[in-house]
């Protein structure tokens, strides 16, 4: 349990860095509950006195006996005020990812045959000038057929480039995608995605021709590797022990 002065607010930033597989309970400071106490006497309509008892126990029994205003109000706000807290608590965001729905940056992620694409985006590029080195880094996975700088995205920076590119084809790219990143490219992790909106009705057609020309011969080729060596038996001649009736 974390004390009062190690609370964070939820609109801080240091909520915002923490991880969302981390489960933390937040519970409100001094200030956040003498504000609420405070609210919550504007809205009762009756002045909160200087000095009132602390104890829970002692307002609590005054507010079921009636017979002290002055510990009823208080405890009455300070029913209302652990009522706040209990339901900006409820209300937190910090709970544990669901495992189906929730996809963080790292996970994996299956592509269909209409994400994947011959045209990929780069981002996270260091402003080093070093567009031909990472050109051929490219060029290992297969034929680059154009490039630009993306100097009007969003990612673009004075310190950091995007670069558009068109590989001869789709498994060029997906290995690109897989690969590319594995190795840091001046000290800084590429960051690669597809970009199918940038295809031609040609591109789409000779995407999909070729998967499904590997749906159709995948089957073949599996049942062909599937099956034992043939052997040649010849015909069996019997032996002096056995009788042939």
């Amino acid at each position: 349990m974390r004390s009062d002065s190690d609370c964070t607010e939820l609109s801080s930033p240091e909520a915002s860095m923490l991880h969302d597989d981390d489960i933390e309970v937040h519970f409100a400071s001094v200030a956040d509950r003498m504000k609420l106490q405070e609210e919550v006497s504007a809205q009762v309509g009756i002045p909160r006195p200087a000095s009132l008892p602390n104890h829970r126990s002692t307002t609590y029994e005054a507010f079921l006996a009636g017979d002290d205003m002055d510990n009823s109000t208080s405890c009455l706000e300070e029913m209302m005020l652990l009522e706040a807290i209990r339901r900006s608590m409820a209300d937190c965001g910090y709970r544990q990812r669901h495992a189906r729905t929730d996809v963080s940056e790292g996970d994996a992620k299956a592509y269909t045959v209409n994400e994947e694409s011959r045209f990929i985006l780069v981002r996270n590029i260091p402003a080093l000038g070093a567009t031909d080195e990472l050109l051929r880094r490219l060029a290992e996975f297969g034929t680059v057929e154009r490039h630009r700088l993306e100097d009007d995205h969003d990612d673009a920076s004075e310190y950091v480039d995007v670069m558009w590119v068109q590989f001869d084809t789709v498994t060029a790219a997906r290995r690109a995608k897989a690969l590319a990143v594995k190795n840091p490219f001046y000290g800084s992790v590429l960051q690669i995605s597809y970009r199918p909106q940038d295809e031609r009705s040609s591109d789409t057609r000779a995407k999909l021709d070729e998967r499904r020309e590997l749906l159709q011969t995948r089957p073949a080729a599996c049942s062909t590797a599937a099956m034992p060596p043939t052997t040649s038996v010849g015909r069996r001649t019997p032996t002096a022990d056995c009788s042939i009736e």
